[in-house]
């Protein structure tokens, strides 16, 4: 006896309905998977310069009054209270990593949020498909 079924008569096609409660749960997973990408690159001008990075620092989206994307990783730069020394002339390069943005955010800043001088701050960063971004760190911010 064979056990395959044959459908002799063409069936309709039926509609899955999917509740859009699921939907959103499903949109949330996917949207907290993305992440943003920040290669930081800065040239020290004096032997000694250090340099460090806080937990404290966010990427905050242009009309988004609310929402921050939180810094997740940071990769080849000391975290807050450690510091990473440099040489005149050097360039250094680190990552940041962080959550995603909004979907149809177009720009952005990137702020340190520290209670001291030397925060590192940039700002009008313009949003691109791949949400992978080099950047020159300005001298004068950290």
């Amino acid at each position: 006896m064979n056990n395959q079924t044959t459908i002799t008569k063409k069936e309709k096609a039926k509609k899955v309905i999917i509740d859009p409660r699921l939907k959103l749960c499903i949109y949330s997973l996917f949207e907290k998977e993305s992440q943003v990408i920040i290669k930081c690159s800065y040239k020290a001008t004096y032997d000694g310069e250090s340099i460090r990075i806080s937990k404290s620092t966010f990427l905050v989206p242009h009309g988004y009054n609310l929402y921050t994307s939180r810094l997740i990783y940071a990769h080849n730069i000391s975290m807050y209270p450690e510091w990473t020394l440099l040489k005149a002339g050097a360039e250094f390069n680190f990552t940041l990593v962080f959550s995603s943005l909004p979907k149809d955010c177009k720009s952005f800043d990137l702020i340190e949020n520290i209670a001291t001088s030397g925060a590192i701050i940039i700002r009008d960063i313009q949003r691109n498909d791949t949400d992978i971004y080099n950047l020159m760190v300005p001298n004068e911010e950290v």
